[in-house]
């Protein structure tokens, strides 16, 4: 912030750099979970994402605006974020991160 160059990020919050807006990734992941959920007739439906579609789909469910600060999502490299459909609403129901317990390492990409 302390550079001008960089004010033009804060023209439009809700739009990130790459033209996406949160609400549409936030409808896209909805549908593709419910999809899911659906096809999986009462079993478990494995949806594997990047950091930023599964964080706003949390803030979503949270009843949280999708403006974030990047630096501040709670979203480990290989985590596991659990969705359940309650009254025909997404509801987190578990976060967990399983290759910080094996003692893995992240060592970037390879």
């Amino acid at each position: 912030l302390m550079n001008p160059l960089n004010w033009r990020h804060l023209r439009k919050p809700a739009l990130p750099s790459w033209g996406e807006p949160y609400a549409e990734v936030i409808v896209r992941m909805n549908q593709a979970m419910t999809d899911a959920w659906k096809q999986a007739e009462g079993g478990d439906a494995v949806i594997v994402s990047h950091q930023l579609p599964i964080w706003v789909t949390h803030l979503a469910a949270a009843g949280e605006s999708s403006r974030h600060d990047p630096r501040q999502r709670r979203c480990a490299l290989s985590s596991v974020t659990s969705f359940e459909m309650r009254d025909g609403l997404w509801t987190e129901i578990g976060y967990a991160e399983p290759a910080q317990t094996s003692g893995a390492s992240d060592v970037g990409a390879v």
